[in-house]
């Protein structure tokens, strides 16, 4: 009878507040607070001269993290992200200047996160590369800087499909949308103009074809360039040859508010050769541009290829990069513009000839990657963009 006595004293004395930690735990298992199924909470924890917090899983192979540095100043040149103590395969590139203190949020591409199981953990190293603020210490160190644990959820890219069809002059700012990390790049170039003279006359180049498929990053930011018809009176933009029927200009994307160029560009798909009096303008895109063609006594314009532009009739009007042939002083059709642009048609003695097309490219970065000859517009450049996880 003492025993029973006791035991009923004690669970009067401590049975609330047995009762009330067990409500308290049920609380917190179910906001997850404290973790079941083998999940760790998001963490980091930084080596000895650094800080690292926060990090963020903000789309599949992606963290975000705030890291500082104490007691002195670093320009941090690239980030990366490994599996293991090793350092990382794939660095991106950035740039700040770091002093003691301060704290700059950056985004660490984790290759391996994005094949890990949803509901599982994955553990990593966080890398810079940096060199001092001040000056010394000669070239770029690689450090570790923190071991980061974040649980693995999978993302789903939303994103509806967007197409640009209307140029303007100026690019188009397209920011990556949440949880994207690809996206199908699919470009048509604009066609050079046609020379109507009732039955006479040729039809202008239509402009290449080309797509492929570029890894991106959430939040950054390209330019997308949709190229305009030539016509009588003005040359396609960007970069058709003017003449008496110019050419086409180039659909393109580029990573800056800046005119395509060689080193500005991601992808590009050329612009069609204006045409000729009896000849057709040559079509753009593919790795070389198609020659213009013209009658008797006319020397029409040669594509453009991936190491220079189109040479123009007789040696004048030749293309550039991404710029077509001017055919105006010799009365003829204006080259497309491309990666590098086709070349002029020239009178010499006889009928007006058409203008070459230029040629398409796109950077090592781009995969499936379908360059076509002609197959693009007849009229204005087209720009699509699919997005994808």
């Amino acid at each position: 009878m003492p025993k029973a006595q006791s035991a009923m004293e004690y669970l009067l004395t401590y049975g609330w507040a047995i009762l009330i930690i067990a409500i308290v735990f049920t609380a917190l298992y179910s906001y997850g607070i404290i973790l079941h199924g083998g999940v760790l909470p998001s963490g980091c924890t930084p080596v000895s001269g650094y800080t690292c917090s926060q990090p963020v899983l903000i789309s599949s192979g992606v963290i975000t993290a705030g890291i500082g540095i104490v007691g002195q100043t670093i320009i941090i040149h690239s980030v990366g992200c490994s599996a293991n103590s090793t350092t990382p395969i794939t660095w991106t590139q950035t740039y700040v200047t770091l002093s003691s203190g301060q704290i700059s949020t950056q985004a660490f591409q984790c290759p391996t996160l994005s094949s890990g199981t949803s509901g599982s953990t994955f553990k990593g190293t966080f890398w810079i590369n940096y060199t001092f603020g001040n000056n010394y210490g000669g070239g770029s160190i690689v450090q570790n800087i923190g071991q980061v644990t974040v649980p693995i959820v999978t993302f789903t890219c939303s994103a509806q499909p967007v197409t640009y069809n209307s140029p303007f002059g100026n690019p188009y700012s397209v920011s990556v949308p949440p949880n994207c990390g690809n996206v199908t790049l699919i470009l048509s170039g604009a066609s050079g103009a046609s020379f109507n003279a009732g039955n006479l006359g040729g039809s202008g180049g239509s402009g290449g074809y080309i797509s492929g498929t570029y890894a991106v990053t959430p939040g950054n930011t390209f330019y997308v360039w949709a190229g305009s018809a030539g016509s009588s009176s003005t040359a396609g933009s960007p970069g058709g040859g003017p003449g008496n029927n110019a050419g086409g200009g180039c659909s393109g994307i580029s990573p800056t508010n800046s005119p395509l160029s060689l080193t500005n560009f991601i992808i590009v798909a050329a612009g069609g050769g204006g045409a000729g009096f009896s000849g057709a303008g040559g079509a753009g895109g593919g790795v070389n541009g198609a020659m213009g063609s013209g009658g008797l006594g006319s020397a029409p314009g040669a594509g453009g290829t991936q190491s220079s532009g189109g040479i123009g009739g007789l040696g004048v009007g030749n293309g550039a990069s991404f710029s077509g042939g001017n055919g105006i002083t010799e009365d003829g059709g204006g080259g497309g513009c491309g990666y590098y642009g086709g070349g002029a048609g020239n009178k010499y003695t006889g009928q007006d000839p058409a203008g070459g097309g230029g040629s398409s490219n796109a950077i090592a970065a781009i995969t499936n990657v379908t360059n076509a000859q002609g197959g693009g517009s007849s009229s204005n450049g087209i720009v699509t963009l699919l997005w994808a996880n």
